[in-house]
């Protein structure tokens, strides 16, 4: 008995016990964001894994503009796709990007409605692309979607 009740421990503490694979994303929409709220869907895609979110789902009660960190696979490649669309689908602006999954490590994508590029004032970004977005879409001339991407350690995260 007793030790089947220290045999039962060791499996429960090694099956709770942190591997250091763990791998995450998170997202947030900046710069017009009641735009993104009606108009933008992310879709994203890894080996076994898919999860959406629109504009209207982003929102935590801590961070109004983010959305919860989803747990990805371990490895493999994240693959984003971002649409803005209105909503009789008349106006269609698309883009993706693709970043390779690590362990141990948290992707933020930025989703930021602008006429400006936030990634060059942007502290631990190691990527941004611009998607092109009908003019039903910006605030002002020249607005794009800017979508920005950095990371950090879970466990052991570097502070700007």
């Amino acid at each position: 008995m007793k030790h089947t009740i220290i045999s039962l421990l060791f499996l429960f503490v090694l099956g709770c016990s942190d591997s250091g694979d763990s791998s995450q994303v998170r997202l947030s929409i900046q710069g017009n964001t009641q735009v993104l709220r009606r108009s933008l869907t992310v879709e994203m895609f890894a080996p076994g894994w898919t999860r959406r979110i629109t504009g209207g789902e982003f929102g935590t009660p801590d961070a109004p503009n983010y959305s919860q960190s989803f747990v990805t696979p371990s490895s493999g490649t994240l693959q984003v796709q971002i649409t803005v669309a209105d909503s009789t689908g008349g106006y269609l602006s698309s883009g993706s990007v693709s970043l390779d999954i690590r362990g141990d490590w948290r992707w933020s994508i930025d989703f930021v409605l602008a006429n400006k590029d936030p990634f060059y004032g942007c502290f631990g970004c190691v990527g941004h692309k611009a998607v092109r977005v009908a003019p039903i879409f910006q605030m002002t001339p020249g607005d794009s979607l800017f979508v920005v991407w950095g990371g950090n350690s879970i466990k052991h995260p570097v502070i700007y």
